[in-house]
């Protein structure tokens, strides 16, 4: 093996060793399993709008289907599924 590409091969591992030796360590953390909810859940089902969200345009644009209404127990499990 040539002088210069044994040097060259010695540096880069070098390099590559130092680079290694100083990247920063991952940490976890570690969360509990349980969740955290309140007693009483939020109140999702009769929520008060602003009154410039009341007007009858926004109003009328309620998707909501009537069969499946919304309610705080409802939501509550949406958002602990999504988040």
């Amino acid at each position: 093996m040539k002088p210069q590409i044994a040097a060259a091969t010695l540096l880069s591992m070098m390099i590559v060793l130092g680079i290694a030796w100083h990247a920063p360590t991952i940490t976890t953390e570690t969360t509990d399993d349980c969740l955290n909810l309140p007693e009483e859940p939020f109140n999702y089902a009769n929520i008060t709008l602003p009154f410039y969200l009341q007007a009858p345009p926004l109003l009328d644009a309620d998707n909501t289907p009537p069969g499946n209404p919304i309610t705080d127990a409802g939501a509550a499990l949406g958002r602990v599924l999504f988040y």
